[in-house]
């Protein structure tokens, strides 16, 4: 049988033979779109919850966001430029230092566990932006980066630093306890490749040893019953 008429009989049936290629350029395409729809989203806002997110680290071991819920984050956003590297130097510094381990502030609440979390030493989770995990481990290598203290997660497709809107780098995100955005340095005095490295990594500190709000309490109507 001709291939002219095997292609006519397929077309009768209903379906045709697909091209490997076209199937891996589908597939790209469709990957490609869902990232540039979630980059498209709004920009993370301070006093809003963090977006979620799900990493491998540089060992192959799944992380997200959530698993450090209840304690202090300080998420940076390193390319290994020059402006990143310095970044990344002071804040290694501040780790030797013992600065870090310094417990913030807690906030009134109605029972310890708001306390107990805010006083613990803060976590440094470093993502790569475009990064594979060598990459990652360069920077933290030549920075200085105590890996006791920091996780290495590489983002080589830029996924998670579409969905903050980290770029241009470097960016650094605090985040407390409860998983509210608390800093991010996009002002005048902190703006990435603008603002020297001293002033961002200061900034930074000072939000992580800010309490966290306490949570909103609820109505109670002059009965005294509580309002559901």
């Amino acid at each position: 049988m001709s291939t002219e008429r095997r292609a006519r009989r397929a077309r009768k049936r209903g379906w045709i033979r697909l091209n490997p290629g076209w199937v891996i350029a589908l597939v790209a395409a469709v990957t490609a779109g869902a990232a540039l729809a979630h980059a498209d989203g709004a920009a993370p806002a301070v006093g809003k919850p963090a977006p979620a997110f799900r990493l491998a680290d540089v060992n192959q071991k799944p992380r997200s966001l959530a698993e450090f819920k209840g304690r202090r984050v300080a998420l940076f956003f390193f390319c290994g430029c020059s402006w990143c590297a310095d970044v990344a130097r002071e804040w290694a510094a501040l780790q030797r230092s013992g600065a870090l381990a310094e417990p913030a502030p807690a906030a009134s609440a109605p029972n310890g566990g708001a306390r107990a979390a805010a006083g613990q030493p803060p976590v440094t989770v470093i993502v790569g932006s475009g990064l594979d995990a060598e990459g990652c481990q360069g920077v933290a290598s030549r920075a200085g980066l105590d890996l006791a203290q920091t996780v290495l997660l590489p983002d080589p497709g830029a996924t998670v630093v579409g969905a903050y809107h980290a770029d241009p780098c470097p960016k650094v995100f605090v985040i407390d306890a409860g998983g509210i955005l608390r800093y991010t340095n996009n002002g005048k005095d902190d703006a990435p490749r603008k603002a020297p490295a001293l002033a961002i990594v200061s900034h930074a500190l000072d939000a992580l040893r800010m309490p966290s709000p306490p949570p909103a309490a609820r109505a109670v109507p002059a009965t005294g019953v509580p309002r559901r």
